[in-house]
């Protein structure tokens, strides 16, 4: 629980002052990576990891059917905004609340809206994923299984190595 605090402070911190702690490792206008908004998701993800066994429980208890009815309905709703999102400036019409609306929905840091769409989407890919396992595992294992096995190492160590390769003066030419 203290962690999902910190975590859940850092992330409010970040929507109240955006790019506040972002990596700027690159010669550019605005910081490209805020960490602050993106760490609420992979704090979660290994919280939800190391609770496991509770979660499984909890997850067994809950009826699927108005639970794929809701997540369905977060996940078309998130399209449908996305949608209108794209028409860049047709809904909503004043300037303000295009603001507000981008602020709320952006993906560099995160915004309310996209934690909702993600709140819906990421457990309905579990369901979808888990409901057909059977198949995917037979016909696609030799790749899925060492590309999980390998893919967080992976995204762990290119972090760091990205950085440090844009902090090295020269090597990236403005």
């Amino acid at each position: 629980a203290p962690l999902l605090v910190i975590s859940w402070s850092v992330w409010g911190l970040q929507q109240l002052h955006p790019y506040a702690l972002s990596f700027r490792p690159i010669n550019r206008d605005h910081p490209y990576f805020s960490f602050a908004s993106w760490q609420i998701l992979y704090v979660h993800g290994l919280t939800a990891g190391y609770h496991r066994s509770q979660l499984q429980k909890l997850w067994g208890r809950i009826p699927k059917l108005p639970l794929v009815a809701v997540l369905l309905a977060i996940t078309i709703g998130s399209m449908v905004a996305a949608h209108y999102d794209l028409q860049l400036g047709v809904w909503p019409t004043s300037f303000s609340d295009r603001v507000n609306w981008l602020a709320w929905t952006d993906r560099s840091i995160n915004g309310p809206i996209r934690l909702v769409n993600l709140l819906g989407l990421f457990p309905l890919l579990y369901m979808v994923i888990d409901q057909f396992w059977q198949p995917l595992d037979k016909a696609f294992s030799k790749l899925l299984i060492p590309l999980g096995q390998n893919s967080l190492y992976v995204y762990i160590m290119h972090v760091p190595f990205s950085v440090l390769w844009f902090w090295i003066p020269g090597l990236i030419e403005s």
